[in-house]
C-alpha cells in the first residue's frame, strides 16, 4: 500500500515548479495547469516564464535563481501568499556538461553541485517548514525531485553530472522515510536520456532516447510537446497520487517500440523496494562479464524456464546466459513495465539483439518475465514467456517465409 497521500483531483491545487522555463519542468507545468491546478513557475530566465503565463491563464511567475538561498526563501513565501499554501512543489532545475577525468574542470563540477543538488537543499530549507505546518493542520503536501537514471551508476562523460543526481535520489529516499509518517508525499522522477541541446553534445549511444513529438519545428524543439508530454503527465500524476507501488520512485523513459515512437506506456513505475530496483538494473545492464555474479541475483536452487530451456541451479542459468552472449550480437533486455505484489514480479520487456549469421539488423522480441523472490530478495523462480513462432521463427531468413505462409494458410 502506498505511503504517499493521494491527490485525486488537481482542480484548485497549488503547484510550484522550480526550473520550469523549459524541458521537464515546462511540460509538467503545462499538464498540471490543464488539469486545473493553480501553477506557479520559477526559473532564472523571465521571458519563457512570461510566455508560459500568457498562454496559461491564472498561472503565476516568480523569476528565481535556484542557487540563491535568499531568493528561494522569498519565492516560497510569495507562493504561499499568492496561493494560500503548496500542494505540490517540484524541483526541476538542472544543468549538464559532459566531462571526463582527462578534462576535469573544478568550476564546472561545482556548478553542477550548486544547481543540481544544493539548489534542492535550498528548496527544502524554504518549504519544509511550510509543508510540516500544513501537515499539522491536516492539509499535507507533496515534494518531488527530478533526478536521473544517471544517478544509478557511472555513465560516460558524466563525471560532473552523475554524482549530483545520485545524491539527489538518495536525498529523496531519506526524505520519504522521514516525511511519510507526517503524511507528506515524496517522489523522485528519474528520466532516462532525453533529446535536448544538453544531451546533443553526447557522442555515445543513448538507449531508449526520448524524442519530443508535436507539430512544427518550434514544438519539436520544445520538450513539452506531443507524445512526450502525455507520458510525462502520467509520471507526474502517478507520483503525486502515490500510484507507484511505494509511491516514491518513477523511471521516465522512451519505450523502444518497433515503430520507434513514444507511447503512453513510456512511464514505468518502479517501487522503492531495493530488490526490484536491483533486479531491473541487473537485467537491463547484463553483460558477459557479469555472469560470474549470477549467484548474487539467483538462489543456488533457482529454476529458469523459457520456450527453449528448463534448468535449475545457478550454474545452469549461467550457461543459458553465456550461450546467449556466444550466439547473438549485443543482446540486451529493455524493461517496459513492472507489476509488483509481495514477493512476485511481472515484467513486460523486450529482448533486443542482432543475428551474427545474417545481416538482418537489430531484432526485437517482446515478452514477459514472471519472477518469484526468495526471502533474501534473490530470484528463486524465473519464467520467460514469448511466442517463439511469431517473435523469432518468422524473422529468420528462409524459415520466416515458410512460417508466414503457414500462418496465412491457417487463417484462410
Amino acid at each position: 500500500m502506498s505511503l504517499n497521500p493521494k491527490i485525486n483531483d488537481w482542480s484548485g491545487r497549488s503547484v510550484w515548479l522550480v526550473g520550469a522555463s523549459s524541458g521537464i519542468g515546462r511540460a509538467a507545468a503545462e499538464l498540471l495547469h490543464a488539469k486545473g491546478a493553480r501553477v506557479c513557475v520559477s526559473a532564472r530566465s523571465r521571458a519563457p516564464l512570461d510566455a508560459f503565463a500568457a498562454a496559461h491563464r491564472g498561472s503565476q511567475v516568480l523569476p528565481l535563481d535556484a542557487t540563491d538561498r535568499a531568493a528561494m526563501h522569498a519565492a516560497a513565501q510569495q507562493v504561499v501568499a499568492l496561493q494560500g499554501g503548496i500542494d505540490l512543489v517540484m524541483y526541476c532545475a538542472g544543468t549538464y556538461e559532459a566531462m571526463r577525468a582527462d578534462n576535469f574542470d573544478l568550476d564546472v563540477a561545482l556548478r553542477h553541485v550548486q544547481v543540481n543538488y544544493v539548489g534542492a537543499l535550498y528548496l527544502l530549507d524554504a518549504v519544509l517548514p511550510i509543508l510540516r505546518a500544513q501537515a499539522a493542520a491536516g492539509r499535507g503536501g507533496h515534494l518531488s525531485l527530478v533526478s536521473s537514471v544517471a544517478g544509478y551508476r557511472g555513465l560516460p562523460k558524466s563525471l560532473a553530472y552523475g554524482p549530483t543526481k545520485a545524491a539527489l535520489t538518495h536525498l529523496a529516499e531519506v526524505l520519504y522515510l522521514d516525511l511519510s509518517p507526517l503524511k507528506l508525499g515524496v517522489s523522485v522522477i528519474n528520466p532516462g536520456f532525453v533529446s535536448t541541446p544538453l544531451t546533443a553534445q553526447n557522442d555515445f549511444r543513448m538507449p531508449a532516447l526520448i524524442t519530443p513529438g508535436g507539430g512544427g519545428a518550434g514544438d519539436r524543439a520544445r520538450l513539452g510537446a506531443g507524445q512526450f508530454r502525455d507520458a510525462l503527465f502520467e509520471a507526474v500524476h502517478a507520483l503525486a497520487q502515490g500510484l507507484a507501488t511505494s509511491g516514491l520512485r518513477c523511471l521516465l523513459r522512451g519505450r523502444a517500440q518497433r515503430g520507434g515512437c513514444l507511447s503512453r506506456n513510456a512511464v514505468v513505475a518502479v517501487a522503492a523496494d531495493p530488490r526490484l530496483a536491483a533486479i531491473v538494473h541487473f537485467l537491463e545492464n547484463l553483460s558477459a562479464t557479469d555472469l560470474g555474479r549470477i549467484d548474487t541475483v539467483y538462489t543456488p536452487t533457482a529454476r529458469f524456464k523459457d520456450p527453449f530451456n528448463a534448468v535449475q541451479g545457478t550454474a545452469a542459468i549461467t550457461e543459458v546466459f553465456a550461450h546467449m552472449f556466444r550466439s547473438l550480437d549485443r543482446p540486451r533486455f529493455v524493461v517496459l513495465d513492472v507489476m509488483h505484489q509481495a514477493d512476485r514480479l511481472f515484467l513486460s520487456r523486450d529482448f533486443v539483439f542482432g543475428m551474427r549469421r545474417w545481416r538482418s539488423g537489430e531484432q526485437r522480441i517482446h515478452g514477459a518475465s514472471w519472477l518469484q523472490l526468495a526471502a533474501d530478495g534473490r530470484i528463486s523462480d524465473h519464467r520467460d514467456y514469448w511466442d517463439a513462432a511469431e517473435e523469432l521463427y518468422e524473422k529468420l531468413p528462409g524459415l520466416g517465409s515458410l512460417m508466414r505462409w503457414l500462418k496465412r494458410r491457417a487463417v484462410a
